[in-house]
């Protein structure tokens, strides 16, 4: 069971007695762990104008980059320098535009199929290696642009998620909290919780509470400013914030946190507001529970509420949430993101360069060829002149 839902569990067999219903039922005691986390919302979308560069890594592009300068910069040299070969077999109008302008179209016209470039730098060994690279830095970017550019055009893609709490100490995200009294109790004096600290706020006078089901997890917000006479009105104006631009601070155990992305539906407005756990925990510490051992339900409830179910509390605490929720939330259906797109890196495309770097390596050799069999035929046909 441990290794099952992320815990250390253990049962002890106990028998518990409930007055309200005098009965009596067998029960276990599991050890669960109980997390302290940021829930945060997520992400917006990126428009997909910049999702088209998201089909390379940083690094990548880098590479590319600098290959297509180098090998640019290296032609107009080499085009310079060998001049006196080139105007053998190209008008001098040809020369001056693949000196300064064509040159790029050129060469992806040769990548493309389109056509071949009548100028490129086989002349000198130089030149026939930049060309090299050149060429096959281009196949890389054709060929993956290609292939990946519907799915890169019709998948939503979002920013990069907040998901450690160095993440969220470098934003300027601010943390709600519930009773933020208590929670500074708990953090203690520790110096790694200064910086919550210092992010922590209860401005919007609003309590979040959880209730667990299963291993699902809904919440619901009631605000204890009693000021507030119109609940509409106090939702439009806090509520709403939060839930688009605050992360607040919340506990859940071991179960619950392993679905960590979570979808909530506002019947009131019609909006959708997405929420993730954060996945490194503030802290843990365990938790004992005491339930029935053959209820489904049994690793959920802890000691706590099973004083309260004794007491007839728990039952209208949970009642009263429970309408809340109802009248202000409905919780949907989990629909996390569905293969979103990662950037392509170096090496994920190790196979795709070797490939590409012998396809690339024979249109060298042959183009080449080519030339050098018509720089020699031109040649021959003016010393016949």
């Amino acid at each position: 069971m441990g290794l099952k839902y992320d815990a250390a569990l253990f049962a002890v067999e106990s028998t518990v007695r409930v007055d309200q219903d005098l009965e009596v039922f067998e029960a276990s005691a599991p050890i669960e762990a109980c997390h302290v986390v940021i829930r945060v919302p997520r992400q917006k979308f990126i428009p997909q104008y910049v999702a088209v560069f998201r089909c390379f890594s940083t690094v990548l592009w880098i590479c590319v980059i600098v290959t297509v300068c180098v090998f640019t910069l290296v032609h107009i040299i080499c085009v310079k320098i060998e001049r006196e070969s080139f105007v053998l077999l190209y008008p001098e109008q040809e020369l001056h535009d693949q000196e300064y302008r064509s040159t790029l179209l050129a060469i992806v016209r040769y990548i493309l199929g389109i056509g071949q470039p009548r100028i490129v730098l086989v002349e000198s060994t130089t030149g026939k290696i930049v060309f090299f690279i050149f060429v096959f830095s281009i196949l890389i970017l054709s060929t993956l642009f290609q292939s990946g550019m519907v799915t890169l055009l019709s998948t939503r893609i979002r920013y990069e998620e907040i998901d450690t709490l160095k993440g969220i100490e470098e934003s300027d995200l601010v943390v709600e909290s519930p009773d933020i009294g208590l929670d500074m109790e708990f953090l203690g004096e520790e110096p790694q919780f200064d910086w919550l600290k210092q992010k922590l706020t209860d401005s919007l006078k609003i309590r979040c509470e959880n209730r667990y089901c299963g291993v699902e997890s809904d919440f619901a917000f009631y605000h204890t400013n009693e000021s507030v006479s119109d609940w509409n009105d106090f939702y439009d104006r806090e509520i709403y914030t939060i839930l688009e631009t605050r992360g607040y601070l919340t506990r859940t155990t071991s179960i619950v946190s392993r679905f960590n992305n979570r979808v909530y539906y506002d019947r009131r407005t019609g909006d959708m507001h997405e929420f993730h756990d954060v996945s490194e925990y503030v802290m843990s510490y365990p938790l004992l529970y005491f339930v029935e051992r053959k209820s489904f339900f049994r690793e959920v409830f802890n000691d706590v509420l099973t004083r309260l179910l004794e007491a007839g509390v728990f039952y209208r605490s949970t009642i009263r949430l429970h309408t809340e929720l109802k009248e202000n939330f409905a919780f949907a259906e989990k629909t996390g993101d569905t293969g979103e797109p990662r950037p392509y890196s170096m090496t994920d495309l190790k196979i795709a360069f070797i490939c590409l770097c012998v396809v690339a390596l024979f249109g060298v050799i042959k183009y080449y060829n080519m030339l050098r069999v018509g720089i020699t035929w031109k040649k021959a046909e003016m010393i016949e002149l």
